[in-house]
């Protein structure tokens, strides 16, 4: 966890679409050299927080599966946002948590200079 919060300090406090974080976390860990899969996934009920209101996805109530933008990485699972959400924060669960069913997807790799416009306009979105 320490390594991603070394990487992903400069972005922790961003909220960019799903599909964004996952350019973003898959572009950060490319410049940084690091091996890496994005997915969709479905989440084993009660394995992540949600970054809208901290409440435990997949409470005891909810039967519905949702599909996340997942990364995986050393170990653990970068989790981008639900498929759909427009505003979504990072957060790291740990691999044993995660999959029922998942597909590999690829996204852009942005270089740095792209993904700081991006976070930029998104910023300026959020604003206006």
């Amino acid at each position: 966890m320490n390594q991603f919060t070394k990487l992903f300090a400069p972005y922790l406090d961003l909220t960019l679409s799903a599909f964004d974080n996952a350019k973003l976390v898959a572009s950060v860990l490319t410049e940084a050299g690091e091996t890496f899969q994005v997915m969709e996934a479905e989440l084993v009920m009660g394995s992540v927080a949600s970054s809208a209101n901290n409440t435990t996805i997949g409470d005891e109530s909810e039967t519905e599966s949702k599909r996340y933008y997942l990364v995986r990485w050393q170990q653990t699972h970068i989790v981008c946002g639900l498929i759909n959400a427009y505003q979504a924060s990072l957060r790291l669960i740990a691999d044993d948590e995660v999959v029922q069913a998942s597909q590999l997807i690829e996204v852009p790799i942005l270089n740095m200079q792209q993904l700081q416009f991006m976070c930029m306009e998104s910023a300026h979105f959020d604003h206006c």
